[in-house]
């Protein structure tokens, strides 16, 4: 009774207010909780959802999912010099990842040896990295260094990349040894 009167006191349901009779406030109540329960069990879904893909702070093996890097050849990088689309009918599956290449002969290239076309970092964004968070990287934003691939969120990050390359990698290295990031 007293939460009654608590509750109607709250609402103004007091002198000059609209009367809530119990079946209102028991309704009422009632949808609270509902929405109440319905916010509670969707931040405990989403909690169980975000610690299940990072348990223990391991991230998955590669960035961006199943797809790598966004679709594009990786052994672009080293042929051309510069990122290219593969297409979806050369396909390799490599360590829980599907990559594209633009032709059947990148495609067994990449077969060939693929530790030594792949970015480091599994494509995370070694700026980020550096920097103790961890973002995917954009394939279009990468950077060659000593003959791997680095990748990078933003161009800014390239940019700090390129005034200090071995600096910027072993601040990568060590963060994301600690989240359980493969640098390859």
């Amino acid at each position: 009774m007293l939460a009654l009167k608590v509750f109607k006191d709250t609402c103004g349901a007091g002198e000059g207010a609209t009367h809530y009779d119990d079946s209102t406030f028991k309704r009422e109540c009632c949808q609270m909780t509902r929405i109440f329960t319905g916010i509670l069990l969707s931040s405990l879904f989403l909690a169980a959802t975000l610690s299940a893909s990072h348990a223990g702070g391991k991230y998955a093996r590669w960035a961006g999912g199943s797809l790598q890097i966004r679709g594009f050849d990786t052994t672009a990088y080293f042929k051309q010099g510069k990122p290219a689309l593969g297409k979806v009918g050369n396909v390799v599956q490599w360590q829980s990842g599907t990559w594209h290449f633009k032709s059947a002969g990148d495609a067994t290239l990449f077969k060939s040896n693929p530790a030594a076309y792949t970015p480091r970092f599994g494509a995370y964004c070694t700026g980020g990295l550096s920097q103790q968070h961890v973002i995917n990287g954009n394939p279009t934003i990468w950077r060659m260094h000593k003959g791997k691939v680095y990748m990078f969120y933003a161009r800014a990050g390239a940019r700090r990349f390129d005034k200090d390359p071995e600096g910027v990698i072993a601040a990568a290295r060590a963060y994301a040894k600690t989240v359980g990031i493969v640098e390859n």
